[in-house]
């Protein structure tokens, strides 16, 4: 579980694909890199998963508390690292699991969402850069009101909305109605509120990458050894799906350049301040 990233000489403990060196889904101690390569994954006898450095001092452990007899880890073939006790496969009784604490990496069969019982907050979170996987700028999430929704923020400022949910999906993803790849799955009760996503071919590998660039989710596909990992279309498509780009009373229209426009009676305020937006009545 040891690597460095790109050409640096920091070493990291997680996952990578082993059909790819360069595609690294998930990292345990982001924030708290090894200097060499002395550093050691080992499970306690109290079910504790743990990155040890050369003097074996605790770099990273997981937070699990619950015993049991025989705790062991396995990387699931989902991409899954879970402690578990090694007699028990029901995925109700693992003890942690990596799929609860995401990187920037959203996974076929991983949860993004809140558990309304526990309070957990599984969320995605941007690398630094792309030799750096240390928190980023953005941060994809659900965020709880009246009607749950994702929101993409860089630092504090909204750059993206999903839009509520309206009882039948996030009234803003329109890449949850059919699709030939894969399949949503949302879920809103009294217990949790989440969203998940199931490949219609399980030999299909698919990948979401939170870009530490823009905020936007970057579908990946898997196609072959030669090929390797394709970038798909975005989830924010175009850049009207970016957050109020065009301010209050703003119209933001794809086919026009720029883009944003007033709606008829307002015009730019850019014209009174230097200011992008909004518009304003005309006197």
């Amino acid at each position: 579980m040891g690597f460095s990233i790109g050409s640096g000489s920091r070493r990291y403990s997680g996952i990578w694909c082993t059909n790819s060196v360069t595609s690294v889904p998930w990292v345990t101690n982001r924030e708290v890199p090894l200097n060499d390569t002395s550093g050691v994954v080992e499970v306690t006898d109290q079910g504790t998963l743990v990155f040890l450095d050369g003097n074996r001092n605790i770099v990273w452990s997981s937070n699990s508390s619950r015993l049991v007899r025989n705790p062991v880890v396995r990387l699931l073939d989902s991409g899954n690292v879970v402690v578990k006790d090694e007699l028990d496969s029901n995925p109700r009784n693992f003890i942690w699991q990596s799929f609860d604490y995401p990187g920037n990496t959203f996974i076929a069969g991983m949860k993004i969402g809140r558990d309304l019982r526990t309070g957990l907050d599984q969320y995605l979170s941007s690398w630094k850069t792309d030799d750096d996987p240390s928190v980023g700028n953005f941060m994809y999430r659900f965020e709880l009101g009246e009607f749950p929704e994702i929101v993409v923020r860089e630092g504090s400022t909204v750059r993206f909305r999903s839009g509520p949910y309206n009882g039948v999906r996030l009234s803003g993803l329109l890449e949850m109605q059919e699709n030939p790849m894969y399949t949503y799955d949302f879920v809103f009760n009294d217990n949790e509120v989440y969203l998940t996503f199931i490949p219609r071919n399980n030999s299909v590998l698919l990948k979401g990458l939170l870009s530490s660039e823009n905020g936007a989710i970057e579908p990946f596909t898997w196609i072959d050894p030669n090929r390797g990992w394709i970038r798909d279309l975005l989830l924010c498509v175009d850049k009207c799906d970016r957050y109020a780009l065009c301010g209050a009373n703003g119209i933001c229209d794809n086919n026009r350049s720029p883009v944003c426009s007033c709606m008829t009676g307002l015009y730019p305020e850019a014209q009174a301040n230097g200011k992008q937006h909004p518009g304003r009545e005309v006197v």
